[in-house]
């Protein structure tokens, strides 16, 4: 269990919702491999302590620690490279409510490892994407109890 500052914890305590039925994704783009010590770790570690702390169910991942190969399609190996963790990855992506992208900031720019996982997620073409190119289906939230979903849409 990650350790909260005073403040955090009591923020996580004050909350009078029930996020229970969301989940969180929380890919690190840091460019440090596990088990190595990273920066990013950390403030995810927190950010999701805190969410944990209200009932959502957390995934996560480091990027660098699988073979995503850089591209703009779902599946590369379709485009001639031998493997392509992504599209795996991107089930358990998918399946969560809430997306959160870790990156270290180095001189004002983001990693090339977190480019290489958002390559294609602002395309000028739905089909050569790998983030967009999936339908995104989650709950609305009603304005009067944000922790209850009360339908679902469907984006591109």
């Amino acid at each position: 269990m990650t350790e909260l500052s005073p403040k955090q914890e009591e923020l996580c305590e004050q909350t009078e919702w029930d996020f229970s039925h969301l989940t969180a994704m929380f890919i690190n783009t840091t460019l440090k491999p596990s088990p190595e010590v990273s920066n990013t770790q950390g403030l995810i570690d927190i950010s999701a302590e805190i969410m944990r702390r209200q009932g959502v169910s957390i995934d996560q991942f480091r990027a660098v620690d699988h073979d995503i190969a850089p591209g703009v399609w779902p599946d590369m190996t379709e485009h001639g490279y031998s493997s392509d963790a992504w599209p795996d990855l991107l089930e358990r992506v998918m399946d969560a409510d809430i997306l959160v992208l870790g990156t270290p900031i180095w001189l004002g720019y983001k990693s090339s490892v977190c480019t290489r996982v958002t390559r294609g997620s602002m395309p000028t073409h739905p089909s050569s994407t790998r983030l967009a190119s999936m339908p995104i289906t989650g709950g609305s939230q009603d304005a009067s109890s944000p922790g209850t979903k009360t339908g679902s849409s469907t984006a591109r």
